[in-house]
């Protein structure tokens, strides 16, 4: 009956046997750590694209209203424009006769 010792010992190898490969989860290993640093580096480069997308957001935004205050302006600036006495004066000051407008102080027909 074998000793209690000997079922723990690992067994022996004989002449003709190759040596264990104790290098055979090296690769395994090299192509696991290189996924996990794939991997974590694809994470960076997606969160970085995000922030980035964030920030172009924040400028457009930026833009739009600075786009939106100026057309308001020019809203109003051409409201100005468009009333009639601010165009009769115009075309006065260009020679232009407006039909059946009442002549300027100061100047005669004839």
């Amino acid at each position: 009956m074998p000793d209690r010792d000997d079922a723990m010992k690992p067994p022996e190898r004989t002449a003709d046997a190759p040596p264990p490969d104790r290098g055979a989860g090296l690769p395994r290993l090299l192509l696991l750590l290189a996924l996990l640093v794939a991997t974590g580096i694809g994470t960076v480069w997606e969160h970085l694209r995000a922030v980035r997308a964030g920030y172009r957001l924040h400028a457009l935004e930026v833009e739009r209203e600075r786009l939106r205050e100026e057309l308001r302006k020019l809203e109003v600036k051409r409201s100005q424009e468009e009333r009639l006495d601010v165009l009769e004066e115009r075309a006065r000051r260009l020679g232009i006769e407006i039909p059946g407008a009442p002549a300027p102080v100061g100047e005669t027909s004839g």
